[in-house]
């Protein structure tokens, strides 16, 4: 489907060729043998995107005011459900 090598896309590009592949196999009009191609793209795809959202987990801060009202910025926990 796309020109792009999988490290040169996007986040955003790799979900929108998701989607596109998606609503094809979802038409159900394609021979097996495209639907075939179009599903390993889809699960190559769908590992990009989770590459890129563990990449960016790790980068996320999360800023916050201690006590004496000065910025702290640390580390982002998703288990977390309070701020220190």
């Amino acid at each position: 489907m796309g020109g792009k090598t999988n490290e040169d896309l996007s986040f955003e590009q790799a979900i929108r060729e998701l989607e596109q592949i998606v609503s094809s196999l979802e038409a159900g009009d394609i021979p097996l043998e495209k639907a075939l191609d179009l599903f390993k793209r889809g699960i190559s795809l769908t590992q990009v995107c989770n590459e890129k959202l563990t990449h960016a987990q790790g980068v996320v801060k999360q800023l916050y005011k201690d006590s004496d009202d000065k910025l702290l910025e640390i580390d982002f926990d998703i288990n977390s459900k309070e701020l220190p």
